[in-house]
């Protein structure tokens, strides 16, 4: 991709771990931000996307508060995001993949938001309060942020999720992709497939990666790997 034709993009980190915290699972996520900027800034191509990067912001203060935690996110996001603008959010556990969506879809009232979730975990656990790092999507269909026929679950592992997860996503007519479908090198194409499809119904598609989604050996801090 040549420069000149790279849209100019935003970077919001939010260093938050209490949602997994919540969970009971191993802490650390606050530090993912820190940790991908170290990398991040080592970029030294011809192409540097330093150079169209438009607005960057570490949000603050995260407390121990999540849904406060998620409000920030939120405003922030709804605030700085346009539409011929990409956004990428970093950080902290998934129980922000709630407020990444819900600030993108707050930002573009009137158009139609479709996800692709990469992950191992549905992430629909109920939650009152006490949010927890499974419970993005469980939230985002709850307050209808999104329509279940505009999620994608992609990589979903068996082991990983209760039955009680799928029977909700089948009620919200999420689009569930197995990782056994996706063995002996059909992903990519199959990534394609869900993409184009998605494209189709929607004006604009939030990408939601869970490192949980990252074979262990690669990515073995998490705290569900």
């Amino acid at each position: 991709m040549e420069s000149k034709n790279f849209n100019k993009w935003n970077l919001f980190e939010v260093p938050d771990h209490h949602g997994v915290q919540n969970t009971g699972g191993r802490i650390g996520a606050a530090l993912g931000p820190k940790a991908f900027r170290k990398h991040f800034d080592r970029i030294n191509g011809v192409f540097d996307p330093n150079t169209h990067l438009k607005f960057k912001k570490s949000i603050f203060p995260i407390t121990s508060d999540v849904k406060a935690n998620h409000k920030l996110v939120i405003d922030e996001l709804k605030q700085i995001n346009h539409e011929k603008e990409i956004s990428l959010v970093v950080g902290g556990g998934h129980a922000h993949g709630y407020s990444h969506l819900k600030g993108v879809c707050d930002s573009l009232k009137g158009k139609t938001v479709g996800c692709l979730n990469i992950d191992a975990h549905l992430d629909m656990r109920g939650c009152c309060d006490n949010i927890k790092s499974g419970s993005p999507f469980f939230l985002a269909l709850s307050d209808q942020t999104i329509s279940g026929e505009n999620l994608v679950e992609f990589g979903i592992q068996t082991h990983c999720n209760q039955k009680s997860l799928f029977e909700f996503a089948d009620q919200h007519k999420v689009k569930t992709v197995m990782f056994s479908e996706l063995r002996g090198g059909r992903a990519v194409d199959r990534f394609k497939t869900e993409i184009e499809s998605l494209s189709k119904k929607v004006d604009f598609i939030v990408l939601s990666l869970d490192l949980d989604a990252v074979e262990a050996d690669s990515c073995h801090c998490v705290s569900a790997p």
